[in-house]
């Protein structure tokens, strides 16, 4: 037991009704972006941690936890050093006292980031410029994106949800719900005093139509559809959009930072 660790994760939030959005949980939102994490073992200090982590840096901070070095092309960073205070470095395993020692000081040359980043691509939905070029009709809506539902006849339904056929039968019309929207691709920071100002920001841009040869490619988000600030210390509940009325110092910043992030790959990232 004495070189056992114990973590607990889960899923991301939902939609409750939150922002009059009756489910699916894919938005820039922090109850649909927030991952509880509950961790045990030896030199992890009881209470909360506010570590600034992403699902990410779960499998780098697994590999320190068993003294194995992240390699240089994984995403991510092992959250060991932000976890385990100096004093309780005694009560660690060797190989990975070693590893947690390691990553010290390596942040001298790489400092722990100030910000996190998200990025999110839709699953299709109802859009002049969608992909597959689905007709639209009336009472009849086949670009649906993922959209789950029942039937009284589930043998009918298609393998792919997505096909432009479906939903193929008048059954399925009022049993079948949108999830996705065409519009709803995006990248975003969680930026905590980031711009040392002391204040929270989350911010957000969004490209509508970013095919899955340019996405493959990072060669989205380079024609921004919309854009989205949140002052998270004045507006916690994430109300009100306030990128046209923020100075462009604060919104050049926020992008600047967010570039950091895409397209960066394994160790260049923050």
């Amino acid at each position: 037991w004495d070189t056992t660790y114990f973590i607990v994760t889960s899923d991301h939030g939902y939609n409750l009704g939150h922002h009059r959005i009756p489910s699916n949980k894919f938005l820039l939102f922090d109850h649909s972006l927030r991952i509880p994490m509950v961790m045990r073992g030896p030199g992890i200090q009881p209470g909360n941690n506010s570590v600034l982590g992403t699902n990410v840096d779960y499998a780098p901070t697994f590999l320190a936890l068993a003294g194995i070095a992240t390699p240089s092309t994984m995403d991510g960073r092992s959250l060991l050093s932000q976890l385990v205070p100096r004093e309780l470095e005694h009560e660690l395993p060797e190989p990975t006292r070693q590893r947690v020692q390691h990553e010290r000081r390596g942040l001298a040359a790489r400092p722990w980031r100030t910000e996190q980043f998200v990025q999110y691509y839709n699953q299709g939905g109802p859009s002049p410029m969608h992909p597959q070029g689905c007709k639209q009709g009336p009472g009849f809506r086949p670009c649906e994106g993922w959209a789950p539902g029942s039937s009284s006849t589930p043998s009918g339904l298609p393998s792919d949800l997505n096909k432009c056929g479906f939903p193929e039968h008048e059954d399925l019309r009022a049993t079948v719900r949108p999830l996705d929207d065409y519009s709803n691709t995006y990248i975003g920071l969680s930026c905590p005093n980031c711009l040392g100002d002391g204040s929270h920001y989350k911010y957000g841009e969004y490209q509508y139509v970013c095919s899955s040869e340019d996405i493959a490619a990072f060669r989205c988000f380079d024609s921004i559809d919309q854009y989205q600030l949140f002052n998270m210390s004045a507006d916690p509940y994430e109300l009100h959009n306030v990128y046209q009325d923020s100075a462009s110092v604060v919104k050049y910043a926020l992008a600047s930072r967010l570039r950091m992030y895409y397209p960066c790959k394994g160790a260049t990232c923050p």
